[in-house]
């Protein structure tokens, strides 16, 4: 059967089907297996800096209050994506 740019065995197609339709749809975002945390992980670091940087530029009268409410959390997750690398 053809599955896009390569040819994939018909019972193995089905078993992709199966594991897509396991997945539902936040595994289709985040992925299955062992990325999963790391996948998290990365967006919240990505929100985090978002959200810091738009603070800056949008309210720079609290802009002080927020990253010190929101930096903790930033480097706690880039700390865990930095462990889960170097411990894997």
């Amino acid at each position: 059967m053809s599955n896009g740019k390569y040819s994939v065995p018909e019972e193995q197609h089905f078993k992709l089907k199966e594991k897509e339709m396991d997945a539902g749809f936040l595994g289709k975002i985040f992925g299955c297996g062992d990325n999963i945390p790391k996948n998290v992980a990365g967006l919240l670091a990505l929100l985090l800096a978002f959200a810091m940087v738009c603070v800056l530029i949008l309210n720079r009268s609290n802009a002080i209050e927020v990253i010190s409410l929101l930096g903790p959390f930033f480097t706690l997750v880039v700390g865990i994506l930095i462990g889960q690398k170097i411990s894997s």
